[in-house]
C-alpha cells in the first residue's frame, strides 16, 4: 500500500484503511517512535487524498452548482468527524 500511495494516489477508502492500519501499529508498538511517525504519515496521506478527491469532485460540481462545492466538502468532513 505504501508504494501505491506514492505512485498512483489512493482512493478515500484506501486512505481510511491505511490510517486504520497505522492506528493498529501504534496500539501494538506504542513504545516505538516509528509507529507514531507512520501514524502521522498515514493521517497526512489521508488528508491529502480527501483534499484531492473533493477538489476533483468540486470542479465537476462547479459546472452544475456554482460555489456550493466547498459547502458540500465541509459538510462531508463534519459528517465523517462526528459520524452524523
Amino acid at each position: 500500500m505504501f508504494e501505491k500511495s506514492e505512485k498512483d494516489g489512493l482512493t478515500p477508502e484506501e486512505a481510511d484503511e491505511f490510517l486504520e492500519l497505522a492506528r493498529k501499529v501504534v496500539r501494538e508498538y506504542w513504545d516505538r517512535r516509528e509507529a507514531y511517525r507512520l501514524h502521522i504519515y498515514a493521517a497526512i496521506v489521508r488528508g491529502l487524498t480527501y483534499k484531492k478527491y473533493y477538489e476533483k469532485k468540486e470542479t465537476k460540481e462547479e459546472k452544475h452548482q456554482g460555489c456550493f462545492g466547498l459547502h458540500n466538502y465541509l459538510q462531508h468532513l463534519f459528517s465523517l468527524m462526528f459520524k452524523t
